[in-house]
C-alpha cells in the first residue's frame, strides 16, 4: 500500500498545482479513469473542498460528457 499511497499523494500535488496556476475565475473538468488513486479518500475529500473542480465520479460514467459523445460515435458506427 505503500506506492498507493505515493501515488494518490502525487495525484493531489497534481491537483494543488492546478489549482495554483489556473485562473481562479475558471471552473475546471476532470476525466479521470479508475485508477485507485483517483478515488482516494484524501483525494475525494480534497475535491469536494474545492467546487471549481467538477468531478464525475467514477460510478457515474453517464455524467461525464465524454461518454455520451462515445456513446454517440458508436451507435453511428452500428447503425
Amino acid at each position: 500500500t505503500t506506492s498507493f499511497k505515493a501515488s494518490a499523494q502525487e495525484f493531489l500535488r497534481f491537483l494543488r498545482k492546478i489549482d495554483k496556476e489556473a485562473r481562479k475565475a475558471l471552473d475546471l473538468h476532470l476525466i479521470v479513469d479508475n485508477y485507485s488513486p483517483h478515488k482516494h479518500v484524501k483525494v475525494e475529500a480534497w475535491l469536494k473542498q474545492r467546487p471549481r473542480f467538477l468531478y464525475s465520479p467514477t460510478y457515474a460514467s453517464w455524467l461525464t460528457q465524454v461518454e455520451r459523445w462515445f456513446g454517440l460515435i458508436i451507435q453511428g458506427a452500428i447503425r
